[in-house]
C-alpha cells in the first residue's frame, strides 16, 4: 500500500511549514526546478508525492506525474496534481525566395488519435544544453537543416504551456533559410532510435494559417506580431 504522505497543518506563520515529500522526489531534478520557481510566489508546499512517471531505456525520469498540497500567502490550502518536464523549443524556418516564401514544417504520427499532425521541428531542452543550442540540435534532428546559434532569432518571452495541468514552458524561435540549404520537400529525417519519423513540407502562409492546432495557432499569431506573416483575420 503507497504511505500517506498528508501532513498535520496549522497556519500560523506563512513558509513556516515543514514539508513532507515523497521519497521519489527528494533526488528528482523534474521536481528541484519545479519547487524553485513555485516557492518564489510566497506559497508553501505542505504536501508532495510522486503519482507516476516515464523515464527512458536510460532511467532517466523523462515525465512525473505529482499530486501537490500547498498553502497560499492568503493562507488558503490547495490541492493540485501537475505534470512535470522539461521546457520545450520550437523552430520556425522560414524559406524565402525570389518567387515566394514557405514555411518548413515537419509531418509526423502522434498518439493523441494516431493521424499525422502537421508542426514546426520542436523537442525538449536537453539537461546538458541552453535553449538555444538545444533549439540548433531539433532543427537538424527534425529537417537536416543545418545552422548557427547567431541565425535563430526568438518571436516572444517564454511562454507557459498550461498554468493549470504543466510546469514546461516553450521558447520559440524563427530563422530564414535559403533553397540552397532546405530539405527536399517529401524527404525523410527524425531520429530513429527515438522512434522520430518526420516528413518535410512546405506550406504558405495561407496554408499554416489554416490547420486547426494550438500549436499552429500560436505560431501564426507570434509571426504576425513580428511582421513576418500578413493578418488573415
Amino acid at each position: 500500500m503507497k504511505q500517506d504522505y498528508v501532513a498535520n497543518y496549522t497556519n500560523t506563520e506563512k513558509n513556516s511549514i515543514d514539508e513532507v515529500l515523497d521519497p521519489k522526489l527528494t533526488s528528482c531534478k523534474l521536481f528541484a526546478n519545479w519547487k524553485t520557481i513555485f516557492l518564489r510566489s510566497g506559497c508553501a508546499i505542505i504536501s508532495a508525492v510522486s503519482a507516476g512517471d516515464i523515464k527512458n531505456d536510460q532511467g532517466k525520469v523523462l515525465r512525473r506525474l505529482i499530486a501537490v498540497k500547498y498553502s497560499s500567502p492568503e493562507g488558503i490550502i490547495y490541492r493540485r496534481n501537475i505534470l512535470l518536464k522539461e521546457d520545450a523549443v520550437i523552430v520556425i524556418p522560414v524559406l524565402i525566395s525570389k518567387e515566394e516564401k514557405k514555411f518548413v514544417t515537419v509531418q509526423q504520427r502522434r498518439v493523441i488519435d494516431g493521424n499525422y499532425s502537421t508542426e514546426f521541428p520542436s523537442g525538449g531542452v536537453a539537461e546538458s544544453k541552453s535553449k538555444i543550442a538545444s533549439a540548433v540540435n531539433e532543427l537538424r534532428e527534425e529537417t537536416g537543416i543545418k545552422i548557427q546559434e547567431d541565425k535563430l532569432y526568438r518571436l516572444a518571452p517564454d511562454l507557459v504551456l498550461c498554468e493549470s495541468s504543466f510546469n514546461e514552458t516553450v521558447t520559440w524561435y524563427y530563422c530564414i533559410v535559403s533553397k540552397e540549404h532546405c530539405p527536399v520537400e517529401g524527404s525523410f529525417h527524425g531520429i530513429n532510435s527515438e522512434n522520430e519519423y518526420t516528413q518535410i513540407k512546405f506550406l504558405s502562409e495561407k496554408e499554416i494559417s489554416k490547420i486547426p492546432s494550438f500549436h499552429m495557432a500560436t505560431a501564426c499569431e507570434l509571426l504576425k506580431r513580428a511582421g513576418i506573416i500578413s493578418n488573415f483575420g
